[in-house]
């Protein structure tokens, strides 16, 4: 389930965990003190396009109530079933790796014509870490002439593959991770009743929109049995060609979703006294037996797991016709070798 149609299904945003940002940027609305352009970052699957669509329906409210939007004002109607004409959302076409030089081109076009409502226009960036070079360079200019009564919103999880100069042009704001108390009693309202909330939180690393996204695949217990695999084998060089097969069934990028997070959990748990744990138990016995090495040789390596893990994605995500099977292998080989590398062999 994409991530841009879980508001058919649930109620729009803000959700609980963004109600201090929503807060925070109705007023700067409200005062007449919005920037230009803004970069909303933060982790994958905790809403923020979501955010960001309600948002641009709030700036073009007539009769916004309590921040809220009315419903029931021309505009609010006028998009109340497909996208207001002011509103244009730009995201990777489907198939495609990259948000493209012609789609931000399209977007040029968009903010020099007149608004439909006399309001303002608003265009959404969703995933801009995957503009390319050429289409990244191409809204530059957008950024330095920006239009009167224009705004544009870049949503990143990765905002350090953004151009510097579209970051510098920015104003930058972003979206914690919510906490599993907030989030479990959330999604219980939309899940089925044979769904585990926490289970499913436990998995995603709190991020309520992936957690409803596995629910919807049926893909927990596949996550689980590779996860599972992941941590019985850092100690077991020869797991590696298992791993990468299993990696390749169920699809290179989600393999390397289940590594990041696993590393990165990993590390959370080996920062913290692990009294207040929210790692599962699996997880929690690898990090026990990780605590018998050196600590700060063990969360630099898996610091630099964790960012090989981030490289990877981006590698399969690029336009330069990756070979998901030598990606994987680096990835985990480096992976498998944990233990011997602690150990110095």
């Amino acid at each position: 389930m994409p991530e841009a149609d879980l508001d058919m299904q649930l109620p729009a945003a803000p959700y609980p965990w963004q109600e201090k940002l929503w807060s925070s940027m109705a007023e700067r609305l409200a005062e007449d003190k919005l920037a230009h352009a803004f970069l909303l970052s933060g982790a994958a699957g905790i809403g923020k396009f979501e955010f960001l669509r309600q948002f641009a329906r709030l700036i073009l409210c007539l009769q916004p109530d309590a921040n809220k939007v009315c419903g029931h004002c021309h505009n609010c109607q006028l998009g109340s079933h497909a996208e207001h004409p002011d509103i244009m959302i730009v995201a990777p076409e489907e198939g495609a790796r990259d948000i493209s030089i012609s789609q931000i081109r399209d977007l040029g076009d968009f903010v020099n014509h007149t608004s439909h409502s006399g309001l303002a226009k608003v265009v959404i960036i969703d995933q801009a870490h995957r503009m390319n070079i050429a289409s990244g360079n191409a809204l530059l200019k957008t950024l330095e002439e920006p239009s009167q009564k224009t705004f544009l919103f870049l949503s990143t999880d990765l905002p350090g593959y953004l151009l510097a100069t579209i970051r510098s042009r920015c104003q930058r704001i972003s979206m914690a991770v919510p906490s599993l108390e907030i989030t479990a009693r959330w999604l219980e309202q939309y899940l089925g009743p044979e769904d585990d909330a926490t289970a499913l939180l436990a998995a995603t690393g709190c991020r309520p929109m992936q957690a409803i996204e596995l629910a919807a695949s049926g893909s927990l217990q596949e996550r689980h049995q590779f996860v599972a695999n992941l941590l019985q084998s850092y100690a077991s060089p020869e797991a590696a060609d298992k791993l990468v097969n299993q990696a390749l069934k169920i699809g290179p990028l989600t393999a390397i979703e289940y590594l990041s997070h696993c590393s990165s959990t990993l590390i959370k748990e080996l920062a913290s006294d692990g009294s207040n744990s929210q790692a599962d138990e699996l997880t929690q016995g690898a990090a026990r037996r990780l605590r018998d090495f050196d600590g700060a040789r063990v969360l630099k390596l898996l610091s630099g797991i964790y960012q090989e893990s981030l490289q990877a994605r981006k590698q399969l995500l690029s336009s330069a016709n990756p070979m998901p099977q030598l990606i994987l292998e680096s990835v985990f080989w480096h992976w498998v070798q944990l233990d011997s590398r602690l150990q110095g062999h």
